[in-house]
C-alpha cells in the first residue's frame, strides 16, 4: 500500500478577526488569493521582531490524500482523505489604512 499526499490549497488566517481564507495551491506567483485589511495594527495582539504591534497572521498546508495498492486504488473506512500542516504563524503590521469617503 502507498500513501500519496498532493498539496491541494492553503489556509490563510490573516489574524484580523476577519475568518479563514482557502487559497488554491500554486508554485507560481498569483493574484488568486488577496486579503485586504481594514484597521491598522496599532491594537495588534502580535509583535514583529523590532516589538511593534500587528496581526497574528497564520497559515498551512493542506494536502488531499490518496491510497494505492500496487497502483489500484485502495478505498478503506477510516483512512484519511485529507492531512493539514501545523499552522505557521507571522506578525502581519498594517501600518495606515486609508478610505475614500463621498
Amino acid at each position: 500500500m502507498v500513501a500519496i499526499a498532493e498539496p491541494s490549497r492553503l489556509e490563510v488566517d490573516p489574524g484580523d478577526g476577519s475568518g479563514v481564507l482557502d487559497c488554491p495551491f500554486t508554485v507560481r506567483e498569483s493574484d488568486a488569493c488577496t486579503h485586504v485589511y481594514d484597521r491598522a495594527s496599532v491594537n495588534g495582539t502580535a509583535r514583529t521582531g523590532d516589538g511593534l504591534a500587528a496581526h497574528p497572521a497564520r497559515a498551512r498546508l493542506v494536502y488531499t490524500v490518496r491510497f494505492e495498492n500496487h497502483g489500484a486504488p485502495l478505498t478503506l473506512p477510516g483512512l484519511p482523505e485529507a492531512l493539514e500542516s501545523e499552522w505557521r504563524e507571522t506578525p502581519v503590521r498594517v501600518t495606515e489604512v486609508q478610505a475614500v469617503v463621498r
